[in-house]
């Protein structure tokens, strides 16, 4: 935001300002730091990069959260829930579902086939879960 406020407004001329924008960019900044959504709304039209670049930096992304294992990506762990199979650790569901941005589901993932998945979520004012 700051990088784009001064190509529209900083001293000598613009085609100047946002030549030295685009080699920031492209030299100094990592963009598969960056978060995705950003990415995808506002790099992704700033001019200062391909919208290549932005494609592999987001798909660089999310291959890597998705080979993440339980413990290192966004989880709450369940303990004392009654059975073994509600305990444990679930993940934070990046997908969009229909829930509102400030609504979050979590998914434990079945040890087997028998046992099933579940799903930790807000209901009104109280967390549950259930089969999923």
């Amino acid at each position: 935001h700051i990088l784009s406020t001064w190509v529209k407004e900083g001293p000598e001329e613009r085609e100047d300002r946002l030549k030295v924008a685009k080699s920031l960019v492209s030299n100094d900044i990592q963009l598969t730091l960056m978060d995705v959504k950003y990415l995808d709304t506002r790099v992704r039209y700033s001019g200062f990069v391909e919208e290549t670049a932005v494609d592999d930096a987001i798909q660089s992304i999310e291959d890597h959260l998705a080979n993440l294992p339980p413990e290192e990506q966004e989880h709450i762990r369940v303990s004392g829930a009654g059975t073994e199979a509600v305990n444990g650790i679930y993940v934070r569901m990046e997908e969009d579902i229909g829930l509102e941005d400030e609504e979050a589901v979590f998914i434990k993932e079945a040890e087997d086939e028998i046992e099933g998945n579940y799903g930790l979520y807000l209901w009104r004012d109280s967390w549950a879960i259930s089969p999923c």
